[in-house]
């Protein structure tokens, strides 16, 4: 059985899995006593097309208990992370790992990250949507 900090989704063509956790795929779902604890989101284009994969993740409640941060990565907020992979290539996984989720002082509690993927198919010309949402505490 799944943890509620990571998720799986598929459409025709692709597959998409999102946890929290490390980049080596330990899935971490209460950053306490954690460090480097991300938010990760792996693509897999299933066609023998390349794609372009655009990926976003956001932490949609208002609690402020967590939030992204990252040293090096410039497309992202306190809230919102964005990134994106031109061909893609098929049977090869791409992991997006950009930023560092992180607690926020000393609240407690847990937020809701929803990651949204699109990956469109430079020939035949197809696109298809993946969201998938996952829960995370501090």
């Amino acid at each position: 059985m799944a943890k509620p900090c990571e998720a799986e989704g598929r459409q025709r063509g692709v597959v998409v899995q999102t946890w929290s956790g490390t980049r080596n795929n330990k899935v971490i779902c209460d950053l306490r006593n954690h460090f480097d604890v991300r938010h990760c989101v792996r693509v897999e284009n299933l066609r023998l097309y390349p794609a372009k994969v655009e990926c976003k993740g956001d932490i949609t409640t208002d609690a402020n208990i967590l939030e992204f941060y990252s040293s090096n990565f410039k497309s992202y907020t306190a809230t919102s992370w964005q990134a994106s992979i031109k061909a893609l290539g098929m049977g090869l996984p791409y992991t997006f790992s950009p930023c560092v989720l992180r607690p926020v002082g000393a609240a407690n509690g847990t937020e809701i990250i929803v990651t949204e993927v699109v990956i469109e198919w430079y020939q035949p010309g197809k696109k298809q949507s993946v969201s998938l949402n996952i829960a995370v505490s501090a």
